[in-house]
């Protein structure tokens, strides 16, 4: 018997007759990116020096979303003139439309008004490279427009390295929730969230940050922001850090940082802004895990900036 498989079919050329019930026969595929899968076959009957074509349907365990720029300008051009105000990723659905995201894998759909998109697979795999994804500020202002994103429990950042202005000026949110990002492979966050004027707290407590070389701008003109969560930053790839909080508070930002207020910048450089290298313009309250405000003592800690 020999076995020739594509990711849609499989040719069989068999040399004696036999038969399968459903189930009996599994074909593998391997996919361009060396992913390996397994799809059953329906019955199926053989005739003696017969070639017979079987249709396989597979669907990958996940599919990786566009570049930030490209997703930016497909959805972009989705959304405007739709008074789309919120974004739902759905996996596992059977949903397909006219307006595809990925050829043959991710759909577009409006459902009163939110954006569904859907896809068969398991997990989205958002793209290395998510700049600018959600970004308003690229010609498409319906972004700005979006009240929510809910990005569910199949949304995997693990691979992602850029997130710079993700979701620039999307100024209508009030509440985000990133809790599922992974960003442990992350070296750019800036500016991702510059701009979100209506955002009033950010919890970005699962946040790693060990490898980020640039915060420039990150929380920047997030003017209403109240509360900020960032008790798990690491500094320890010494980021840029250039106004990171310009224009950001009402007027006060409460910031919750790690145990004992031990959030400090060790030894960085900042050449376009010396006399404030940490960033912080206007009023900061730094907020221990109890709750408690926490005075910063520079003390014996030499050379290191306290956030």
């Amino acid at each position: 018997m020999k076995i020739i498989a594509t990711n849609k079919s499989a040719s069989f050329e068999y040399f004696i007759e036999e038969k399968y019930e459903a189930g009996a026969l599994v074909v593998a595929i391997t996919d361009e990116n060396g992913e390996r899968y397994e799809a059953p076959l329906p019955a199926v009957s053989f005739g003696i020096g017969e070639r017979t074509i079987v249709n396989v349907e597979w669907v990958p365990e996940s599919v990786t979303l566009p570049d930030g720029p490209t997703f930016n300008e497909i959805v972009g051009s989705f959304m405007d003139g739709n008074e789309i105000s919120s974004i739902k990723f759905i996996t596992g659905s059977t949903t397909k439309s006219e307006n595809e995201l990925v050829e043959n894998s991710v759909f577009l759909l409006k459902n009163g008004d939110v954006l569904e998109i859907h896809t068969a697979s398991e997990h989205y795999l958002a793209n290395s490279n998510s700049s600018r994804m959600f970004c308003s500020y690229d010609g498409h202002t319906s972004f700005s427009l979006l009240k929510s994103i809910d990005f569910g429990n199949s949304f995997n950042t693990g691979y992602v390295t850029d997130m710079s202005a993700m979701f620039g000026s999307c100024s209508s949110f009030s509440t985000l929730d990133v809790s599922s990002f992974d960003t442990y492979n992350v070296t750019n966050m800036a500016s991702m969230f510059s701009g979100c004027s209506s955002l009033t707290s950010l919890d970005l407590s699962n946040f790693d940050t060990r490898k980020v070389t640039d915060m420039e701008y990150m929380f920047a003109y997030c003017s209403r922001l109240n509360f900020l969560d960032i008790s798990t930053f690491s500094f320890k790839a010494k980021p840029s850090i250039v106004n990171m909080f310009v224009n950001a508070g009402t007027p006060v930002i409460y910031i919750y940082i790690s145990v004992g207020g031990k959030a400090y910048i060790e030894s960085i450089d900042n050449d376009d802004n010396p006399d404030n290298n940490t960033g912080f313009y206007g009023s900061f309250i730094l907020v221990d895990e109890t709750g408690g405000i926490v005075v910063p003592d520079m003390g014996d800690h030499g050379d290191e900036e306290w956030l």
